[in-house]
């Protein structure tokens, strides 16, 4: 049994293009200390996912602040 993360993989990707994220990519990528960090190959800030703008980005803020949880 593999166990499937309920984030899609692309955003990994995304991070290199996305105006928001490149440069805080490429920090971590070359080793330098940043506010963010990689677990399992997704950047966060503090314990925030970052999406990238051609990920799903909108949706999830859409569903964060229309959820009846929220």
């Amino acid at each position: 049994m593999k166990i499937q993360p309920v984030v899609p993989s692309e955003y990994v990707k995304g991070y290199n293009t996305d105006a928001d994220f490149n440069s805080a990519s490429a920090k971590l990528l070359q080793g330098k200390t940043s506010d963010f960090q990689l677990k399992d190959g997704l950047m966060y800030k503090g314990t925030q996912l970052c999406i990238p703008e051609d990920g799903d980005r909108l949706q999830w803020i859409r569903e964060a602040y229309t959820s009846k949880v929220a």
